[in-house]
């Protein structure tokens, strides 16, 4: 048999386009179960969830330290943080002390200064800083700064804190972020 005399015989058409109708029916139904894909659900676009309706992961409880590592170049950087406590409620204070290091035992005068910013879901809150201490070695001098604030907001989407130390002639920031 020769290719011109295949295609000569009469073949049924309706019963070979049902077979193919049928087997790519199978074909797609075997694709679709074996991605998993289910019908597409109607989505309102203009709806958007609520910030307190939605679950966060719980924060570490209480008093929290932090280890800033930077580089070794850095004369003047903030070495620590605490933050008191992590978990603050709305309405609750938070203290938050900072430790920076000056390698260049500069001495302390009016220009020295720490001050941050918390972000949470909908506003952010100013802090302000007041010296504790001042001490260290032959070497270097670190510097004891508190400040404190009342948490007025929600912190379920975003809770970061950015915090900026400054001398005359030397500044250094850092963001913790917690969400």
């Amino acid at each position: 048999m020769n290719n011109t005399s295949f295609w000569r015989k009469p073949r049924p058409f309706w019963p070979s386009l049902s077979l193919l109708v049928a087997f790519s029916a199978i074909v797609l139904l075997i694709i679709f179960s074996l991605l998993n894909i289910s019908s597409p659900e109607k989505v309102n676009i203009n709806e958007k969830p609520g910030v307190d309706s939605l679950k966060a992961a719980p924060l570490a409880q209480g008093k929290q330290s932090f280890d800033v590592i930077t580089a070794d170049s850095l004369t003047f950087k903030i070495i620590q943080v605490d933050v008191d406590p992590l978990d603050v409620k709305r309405g609750k204070i938070q203290t938050i002390t900072v430790l920076v290091e000056d390698v260049g035992n500069n001495p302390i005068t009016e220009e020295n200064e720490v001050k941050a910013t918390v972000y949470q879901d909908n506003t952010s809150a100013p802090v302000s800083f007041l010296l504790k201490e001042a001490g260290g070695a032959a070497t270097s001098t670190i510097t004891t700064w508190q400040g404190s604030w009342t948490c007025g907001d929600s912190h379920n989407l975003t809770y970061m804190i950015n915090i900026v130390a400054e001398r005359t002639g030397g500044k250094h920031s850092i963001d913790l972020s917690f969400r």
